[in-house]
């Protein structure tokens, strides 16, 4: 007799295993997503970080450093580059906790929402199913009586609740139900949306955002920047309009600054415009202008600029000048550098050309030409008046602000007050098409919270019938006060107060 070949032992390995070996891991990474506490420990973090990236290291307090070592001595700056500590709000790191944040919320709203929007749609009407009242009470039947329940459903009213009187069912008993401040149910919808769309945002706007930094003399212009990397890496980029793709220039028409400690400058502000950039690479259409100051940014075509800081431009001076009309006696003053013309009237210009410091001994002194054409006569290339223009020149004194004005005849009289450093404005512009969409769901978030907040929401179920009347309620917080709101109407219906007992 011949022996049978064993049989082969069955084992567990393959996919299957390792798809039971893979649920406790998913179920276990759900239910830490899904904790409250994790998310409010996650939120607590993202809160660390905002602080952290805008008060100790803004955008662009870093910039200085881009450039520096890279070798052994350069580790701190190698560690700043690692976790792009020159724009915190944009780093790697950052995205990940609003990632893992927005993880948070979804699993927790998948989780504990149901349960609001059941009872927002099918709220449970009959006492019997009302396991979660925690208060009850009930009166035999001599003082279950129809008088007693209109007498409940008035104060109900009168308490501000939405009453109910549902049909009689087979077992001939009457019911009431009682709701107030059902509104507050959508609140939570309306938070989880809110943060859910503020996250979506601030994670997709951070791949397309990014920021800069330029300057702009005063009377200058400028059409490139520098693009600042979260990493510290920055490079020049041309000044584009990010809705078409068409090239600008921005230019500084006036800057006012103030010395706030000595050798430290600070803007006050400064009005800049904004051109197409043509074809040659000259200023074309005027597209925006505005005031920008510490406080004020100018925003232009999903681009944001701030007034980052001042500097003076090195070996430029610039002399402050007044137009006086002589005329109607108004007085223009005027800060202009050498070759930038004062349009007094049409057809009518001056220049500055030369400076003095002691002009035959009267102090510092400016020499002005003055050109006069017929209006619309095209200049020079050189900027100078047409052949038949009448060109002359004059001085004007520091010391003699009046020596112009009554000693030349002319309909305009110059007085010259200093010469001045020329200044340039410090800009960051950042563009960030995210912020829309958080501004939307922060307002999401402010609504769903004030309507969260607005009431308590309140339940209560009055059954009469098989010989006793029942009183049955509960809130969603607030307990104790309704507690005490729940005893005043049982002690106005004559029902005492049974044992409470927790919701399940």
């Amino acid at each position: 007799m011949s022996e049978s070949a064993p049989t082969p032992a069955l084992t567990n390995s393959g996919p299957a295993s390792q798809d039971s070996a893979a649920h406790p891991l998913i179920e276990q990474l759900w239910n830490l997503f899904a904790s409250p506490r994790a998310a409010v420990v996650q939120a607590a973090l993202v809160l660390i970080a905002i602080v952290f990236g805008a008060l100790i290291f803004p955008p662009g307090t870093l910039s200085g450093n881009i450039d520096g070592p890279t070798g052994a001595e350069g580790i701190g700056l190698r560690a700043m580059r690692i976790f792009e500590l020159y724009d915190p709000l944009n780093s790697w790191w950052f995205t990940v906790l609003l990632t893992s944040l927005g993880m948070s919320v979804f699993a927790t709203s998948i989780e504990r929402l149901p349960r609001l929007a059941r009872l927002l749609r099918n709220p449970t009407k009959r006492l019997e199913s009302a396991l979660g009242a925690a208060l009850r009470a009930s009166v035999p039947s001599a003082g279950a009586t129809k008088e007693a329940l209109d007498r409940a459903e008035s104060l109900l009213r009168e308490q501000g609740f939405a009453v109910e009187r549902l049909a009689p069912e087979t077992d001939a008993s009457e019911r009431l139900f009682a709701e107030s401040a059902r509104h507050t149910l959508v609140g939570p919808f309306l938070c989880a949306l809110g943060l859910l769309v503020a996250l979506g945002g601030a994670i997709a706007g951070r791949f397309p955002a990014f920021s800069g930094f330029t300057s702009v003399a005063q009377g200058g212009e400028t059409d490139s920047f520098r693009l600042v990397q979260p990493n510290g890496t920055s490079f020049k980029q041309r000044l584009t309009d990010l809705a078409t793709d068409q090239g600008i220039i921005i230019r500084c028409d006036a800057l006012h600054v103030r010395e706030v400690a000595p050798g430290k400058l600070e803007p006050l502000d400064a009005s800049l415009r904004i051109f197409d950039r043509t074809a040659d690479g000259a200023a074309g259409r005027l597209l925006t202008q505005g005031a920008i100051s510490p406080d004020h940014a100018l925003s232009f075509a999903g681009l944001t600029f701030h007034a980052a800081g001042v500097r003076e431009v090195d070996g430029q001076m610039r002399a402050r000048i007044t137009v006086i009309n002589k005329a109607s006696g108004e007085k223009h003053e005027v800060v202009v550098g050498p070759g930038e013309p004062i349009e007094a009237a049409p057809g009518l210009h001056y220049e500055l050309v030369d400076y003095s410091p002691n002009f035959a001994g009267q102090g510092a002194a400016m020499q002005v030409v003055r050109t006069e054409q017929k209006p619309g006569t095209p200049r020079t290339q050189a900027g100078r008046g047409s052949a038949d223009a009448k060109v002359t020149s004059f001085w004007i004194f520091a010391k003699s602000p009046n020596f112009d004005s009554q000693n030349r005849e002319d309909r305009f009289g110059f007085s010259f007050d200093k010469l001045e450093s020329v200044y340039a404005i410090e800009l960051r512009l950042a563009s960030d098409p995210g912020l829309p969409i958080v501004a939307v769901g922060l307002a999401l978030l402010c609504i769903g919270l004030i309507l969260a907040l607005s009431g308590v929401h309140k339940r209560i179920w009055i059954k009469l019938g098989a010989g006793e009347m029942t009183l049955a309620g509960t809130s969603t917080r607030r307990a104790d006060a309704f507690a005490r709101e729940f005893a005043g109407l049982s002690s106005a219906l004559n029902l005492p107060l049974s044992s409470s007992r927790p919701a399940p």
